[in-house]
């Protein structure tokens, strides 16, 4: 069983990547529409229920902007993947991979056709992160850089740090830390997103972590 998440913000593009599953005697194609504003565990459940019976083409299912799905959702899609059938994929469309599970994100192939230009890496954030990895400076915590006011904020200032992190897979030797450390972030950044988490102590949450990367 395949799971494709696919990054776009361009339904042209998207219709063009899935032209290759219409029309053809091999695939059909079922496009799953959330029944309330979210997908929700109880529909994923029946899809579960559904790819285990028989069937002599290979299903694929459109879920877009999968990351409209709770916590609960994402947790019991996991589950089909560990199913033995090789006949469905699963395609999911996302604007923001860092709204799903980065266990989702692992155990799936990623198609990018975002067309908008990344964020630039601010230099100001990256030295201090340095300061901090480097030299377990926890006195840089209180620096105004790393004080937000409110969400907005602390999910900007989390994703500059998931970029900046990032960027160092390929400079830096601890690459297994850092991995892990992407992780924590973007565990941090979704339930931030879809939670009440104060925004403080998320950003806290993430230098913390951050620390021990070189420990």
């Amino acid at each position: 069983m395949a799971s494709i998440i696919v990054i776009t913000d361009d339904q042209k593009k998207l219709s063009h990547y899935l032209e290759k599953y219409q029309n053809r005697k091999q695939y059909l194609l079922i496009k799953i529409v959330p029944k309330t504003k979210d997908y929700g565990v109880d529909q994923i459940k029946e899809i579960i229920a559904e790819i285990k019976s028989y069937h002599k083409i290979i299903r694929v299912y459109l879920f877009e902007n999968f990351h409209n799905s709770s916590l609960e959702a994402q947790n019991s899609f996991l589950k089909t993947l560990e199913e033995s059938s090789q006949t469905n994929i699963f395609i999911l469309t996302t604007d923001n991979l860092q709204q799903l599970l980065p266990t989702l994100i692992s155990r799936s192939g990623i198609i990018d056709l975002r067309s908008r230009v990344r964020p630039e890496i601010n230099k100001l954030i990256e030295n201090k992160l340095e300061k901090i990895t480097a030299k377990q400076e926890l006195s840089l915590f209180a620096d105004n850089l790393f004080q937000v006011k409110n969400k907005v904020e602390a999910l900007i200032l989390i994703d500059q740090m998931i970029m900046i992190f990032e960027s160092w897979l390929t400079k830096k030797t601890f690459t297994n830390k850092i991995t892990g450390l992407l992780k924590e972030l973007i565990i941090t950044r979704y339930h931030l997103f879809n939670n009440n988490l104060n925004p403080q102590l998320a950003i806290d949450h993430c230098l913390i972590q951050a620390i021990k990367i070189s420990l």
